[in-house]
């Protein structure tokens, strides 16, 4: 630290939600963490105003935080299968762990009355909370049918978003949601909660947005809502999805951004 300067990136490990998963051991860290004094040795990055606030919650009032948002990897626009009213194929891309809430979603797929085919990709980082998910899938009624294909390598995520209508990733919490703005700019409308960035997705036509609070009963309605739909109408949110991902984040303002946080550092 003395002979050079430190740029520190939160990256949601201090939102509510992630500091709830195994917080005794968080605890601790931070503890120490404060007692040394690191929290005024560096230079804080947040990505965005939400996560400044939540870096002050744990630190206070603090004058060395920069804020400079994420940089998107956007895709092309994907195909997808033919939609059928009352039929959906969905897709998530993420790691299977209780922050990315698999299991609600095999909750809400228990009361959806549609032909559902939901397929998973993303390594197991909780091997018990996977052992759970597999309990309900066992469980699901008959036209509801999940499957497992593991981790996904970044070269096959183009390709592979050929193969579903829709994303979804309800997340408890989210720093940015890397996977959920390259599912949209592959034209794939996204179902989410209000822990990401992406806030306003179905006024735009791009998606659902839910609260995290409310998913017992948004969740299953959102699902159904995009089953039902016939193709005409599902291509429109499908398009208005792909605009959506375009104009999220403007490139030459993130790199002032960038070069303020590091010039400053």
């Amino acid at each position: 630290y003395k002979d050079c300067n430190v740029v520190l990136s939160a990256r949601g490990m201090l939102h509510p939600g992630a500091l709830s998963q195994k917080k005794f051991k968080k605890k601790i860290f931070l503890f120490f963490f404060k007692l040394f004094g690191w929290q005024h040795k560096v230079q804080w990055h947040a990505t965005d105003e939400q996560e400044l606030k939540f870096i002050q919650q744990q630190f206070g009032e603090l004058n060395n935080i920069k804020i400079a948002g994420n940089f998107p990897n956007l895709l092309e626009k994907a195909t997808a299968p033919v939609k059928n009213e009352n039929e959906l194929v969905i897709g998530t891309v993420a790691l299977i762990s209780p922050m990315k809430n698999h299991l609600q979603v095999l909750k809400a797929l228990q009361t959806v009355h549609a032909k559902i085919e939901w397929h998973i990709y993303g390594p197991i980082k909780e091997e018990v909370y996977w052992q759970q998910c597999k309990q309900l899938i066992h469980q699901l009624p008959s036209g509801i049918s999940v499957h497992y294909h593991g981790e996904l390598p970044p070269a096959d995520l183009s390709k592979t978003m050929e193969k579903f209508q829709l994303f979804i990733m309800p997340s408890k919490s989210e720093n940015f949601g890397h996977a959920i703005l390259e599912a949209l700019s592959a034209g794939k409308p996204v179902i989410t909660t209000n822990t990401t960035p992406f806030k306003n997705l179905q006024q735009f036509k791009a998606g659902y947005t839910v609260s995290v609070d409310q998913l017992e009963t948004a969740l299953p309605k959102a699902i159904q809502h995009f089953a039902i739909m016939q193709e005409e109408e599902f291509n429109d949110w499908s398009k208005a999805a792909t605009e959506y991902a375009r104009g999220f984040v403007s490139t030459d303002q993130l790199q002032q951004q960038y070069q303020h946080l590091f010039t400053t550092a």
